[in-house]
C-alpha cells in the first residue's frame, strides 16, 4: 500500500486547486524520512507557491512548514505583497481556530512575519497596503499580537497613516507609538516623493535622515535583502521561440532585457542591470576552425561538432557593475495531466554565476532534455480555433537575482 500511495503522490502533484494537498503529503514524507518524496514535493511547492498558497491545504498547514517556506528564497511568487496577503490569511486562520494564550499567538506572529521581505516591496506595493481594506482590518483586529520592531518604519508609516491612536501594543518598549507616528509623519513627504514604479521605498529609508534616526526600531537580517523568484513583469522575462517547428536546426535567437539592480548595501539602486541571452533550442553547432599555434606544432584544424542540448547563453551588459554575482533562475512550464488546459512550473533551473572581466558569458545547458522538448510546446494563440494553422511556441521564463559578492581580490 505504501509504494502505491507514494506513486500516487508523485504522479498527482499538479492536482486542481480544490484537491491540492501537497503540504499534507510533505508532512507525511517528513514523518517517514522519505528524502526523495520530500524533495520532489518541496520542489513542486516552491516552484508553484503562487498556486499552493491559495489552497485550503496551505491554510491548514502547520506552523513549522509555513515558517520553513517563508524563509526560502526559492519560492516562486508573483510578488512579496501576494505572499504577505496569504501569510496574513494563514495567521487569521491560526488565531481563529486555536485556543492558545496571547503570548503564544504573539510569538507565532513574530516567527511568521519576520520572514516577510519588506525591502522587496516597491513604493506602489507599499502604498497599496494602506488602500487594501483586508490588510488594514487585519492589523486593526490583531494589533495586540504585533510589535513595531517587526516592521520597517516606512511600513508603519503606511499602516498608521491617518491613525492618531496607537496602532501596536508597545508596553514592553522604550518608546511610544505616538512618538513613532510623529517620526513616521515627518517621513511622509519623503516617502511620497519616491513613487517611481521600479524604485523601492527602501531607498527612501536610506535617504531620509529621520528614517536613519529611527532605524534602531527595525533590525534587518540577511534573508530580508535577498529577493525570491518573483514572476511579475519587472523581475521575470519570457523568452519565446515562435513557430518552433519552423525554427532552424542549431539556430540561435537573441533576447535583450533588464532586471532590478540591488546593491550590497541592501537597497535598490537606481540603475537596472542589462542582459543579453542567446537561446539555442535545437542544439549547438560548432563550425570548423583553425587553432593558431604559437609553438613549433603549428596550426591545428578543429573539426566541426554538434552538441545536442537546449542552451541558454547569458551575458552581462552592465560593465560598470562588474564583478557581478547573479543567481540565474530559469522556469520551465509544462501542461498539467490532472487538469486539462492548465500549466504548472515543472522545475526551476538555478545557477549562480559571477560575471567579471574574465568570465563575461555563462552557458546553461540541458535546460530541458532535447528529445522531450515537444511536451513543453504550446499554441501561440490563446484561441487556437481562430487560426487555420496552429503554430507552436517554446517559452522559458528567466529571473535574474543579484546577490551580495565580495571579490577575493
Amino acid at each position: 500500500m505504501i509504494p502505491l500511495c507514494r506513486a500516487y503522490m508523485l504522479n498527482n502533484l499538479d492536482a486542481p486547486v480544490s484537491q491540492l494537498c501537497v503540504l499534507q503529503w510533505l508532512k507525511m514524507a517528513k514523518l517517514r524520512s522519505d528524502i526523495e518524496l520530500e524533495t520532489a514535493i518541496m520542489d513542486f511547492v516552491e516552484c508553484n507557491f503562487s498556486l499552493v498558497m491559495q489552497t485550503p491545504d496551505f491554510m491548514a498547514t502547520d506552523l513549522d512548514i509555513v515558517v520553513s517556506l517563508l524563509a526560502s528564497s526559492r519560492l516562486v511568487v508573483h510578488n512579496e505583497t501576494m505572499l504577505l496577503y496569504a501569510t496574513l490569511m494563514w495567521l487569521e486562520t491560526f488565531v481563529e481556530s486555536s485556543h492558545h494564550s496571547d503570548e503564544s499567538i504573539r510569538k507565532v506572529f513574530h516567527s511568521v512575519l519576520r520572514h516577510i521581505r519588506w525591502t522587496m516591496l516597491t513604493s506602489e506595493e507599499i502604498a497599496c497596503l494602506q488602500d487594501c481594506s483586508v490588510i488594514r482590518q487585519f492589523f486593526q483586529k490583531y494589533r495586540q499580537y504585533c510589535i513595531p520592531q517587526q516592521f520597517p518604519l516606512y511600513i508603519l508609516q503606511q499602516l498608521c497613516l491617518n491613525e492618531k491612536k496607537d496602532f501596536f501594543q508597545t508596553e514592553s518598549l522604550y518608546f511610544s507609538c505616538g512618538e513613532l507616528y510623529q517620526k513616521a509623519s515627518m517621513c511622509k513627504e519623503n516617502m511620497q516623493s519616491c513613487s517611481g514604479k521600479f524604485k523601492s521605498t527602501m531607498q527612501a529609508d536610506v535617504d531620509c535622515a529621520h528614517c536613519n534616526k529611527t532605524s534602531k526600531y527595525h533590525h534587518r537580517n540577511t534573508e530580508e535583502i535577498l529577493p525570491r523568484v518573483y514572476i511579475n513583469d519587472y523581475w521575470c522575462t519570457a523568452l519565446t521561440i515562435s513557430n518552433f517547428h519552423a525554427f532552424p536546426q542549431y539556430g540561435t535567437q537573441t533576447f535583450l532585457f533588464s532586471t532590478p539592480g540591488i546593491s550590497d548595501t541592501d537597497s535598490y539602486v537606481r540603475n537596472t542591470l542589462e542582459w543579453e541571452v542567446e537561446m539555442c533550442p535545437k542544439g549547438v553547432h560548432f563550425p570548423p576552425a583553425v587553432l593558431i599555434g604559437l609553438e613549433r606544432d603549428g596550426n591545428k584544424l578543429v573539426e566541426e561538432s554538434y552538441l545536442k542540448t537546449v542552451r541558454l547563453s547569458v551575458m552581462s551588459h552592465s560593465e560598470q557593475e562588474l564583478p557581478l554575482k547573479v543567481e540565474v533562475n530559469v522556469l520551465i512550464q509544462t501542461n498539467s495531466c490532472a487538469a486539462s488546459g492548465r500549466t504548472f512550473v515543472e522545475r526551476c533551473v538555478s545557477r549562480t554565476c559571477i560575471f567579471d572581466s574574465v568570465y563575461q558569458r555563462h552557458n546553461l545547458d540541458d535546460i530541458v532534455r532535447l528529445e522531450e522538448i515537444a511536451k513543453y510546446l504550446r499554441p501561440e494563440s490563446s484561441v487556437p480555433s481562430l487560426h487555420l494553422t496552429s503554430f507552436m511556441a517554446f517559452t522559458l521564463y528567466i529571473v535574474m537575482k543579484r546577490i551580495p559578492y565580495i571579490s577575493s581580490s
